[in-house]
């Protein structure tokens, strides 16, 4: 009966405590220049910042290289008779900021429309758009 209290132990100090009240990221809210542009359940944010490559030399590895990598967000936009496709496929040099339900946000600079958006009609309209910055994404709150 012992052993297990003691896995328990090292599984707490190991991993921390997991709080039972924390906030989960679910539903993210896209804000394109200020304005919502409805992103549906989905959406995907790469952080961007630096790519690592390990590094060998004499049969060991002695460091890494980098490359700086930018920033993404992949959406799909509910498509509407407002929806300006437009304006989204023209996009060079906006703000876009990633709300996530859970109270945490990031801001992007600099983005841009990555390639046109997609529309599929149907039960499952929808809008697929890409967007980057050349900046790491930034946690505002």
């Amino acid at each position: 009966m012992q052993a297990p209290a003691r896995i328990a132990v090292v599984r707490i100090l190991r991993y921390g405590v997991c709080m039972s009240n924390e906030l989960v990221t679910g539903v993210c809210i896209l804000r394109l220049n200020g304005k919502s542009i409805r992103s549906m359940e989905g959406a995907s944010l790469d952080m961007g910042g630096f790519e690592r490559k390990a590094r060998q030399a004499d049969g060991i590895t002695i460091g890494f290289s980098r490359k700086p990598v930018e920033s993404m967000v992949k959406a799909e936009l509910v498509h509407t008779s407002l929806t300006d496709l437009d304006a989204i496929n023209d996009l060079n040099d906006g703000t876009l900021v990633f709300e996530c339900d859970s109270g945490v946000v990031f801001t992007l600079a600099n983005v841009f429309s990555v390639k046109p958006p997609s529309l599929k009609g149907g039960d499952s309209s929808a809008v697929s758009v890409e967007f980057a910055s050349p900046s790491k994404a930034v946690r505002t709150s």
